[in-house]
């Protein structure tokens, strides 16, 4: 596997098969290469919000639920500084 959207092919497919700690490890290494590639940053937030509804689902663990809710705000907060 070469390239960003190779890693973003792959980062897609392991949220399709419900794995998204996997996505957000193939995404991290896009977007330290590319910080402001919009479809990585958009599949963060996906990303982000389906973890944050298993944590709220699942153990009451506030510290997991505060760290996903500011890992969203900042992804949103990158979305919305790109262009276009």
């Amino acid at each position: 596997m070469a390239g960003n959207d190779a890693l973003l092919f792959k980062a897609r497919t392991f949220l399709d098969q419900l794995e998204p700690v996997k996505t957000l490890h193939l995404l991290e290494i896009v977007l330290a290469a590319e910080p402001k590639n919009r479809a990585a940053l958009g599949l963060r937030l996906k990303t982000l919000k389906i973890l944050l509804e298993q944590a709220i689902t699942g153990d009451d663990n506030n510290y997991e639920k505060d760290y996903l809710r500011r890992r969203i705000a900042v992804t949103k907060d990158a979305l919305q500084g790109l262009p276009g």
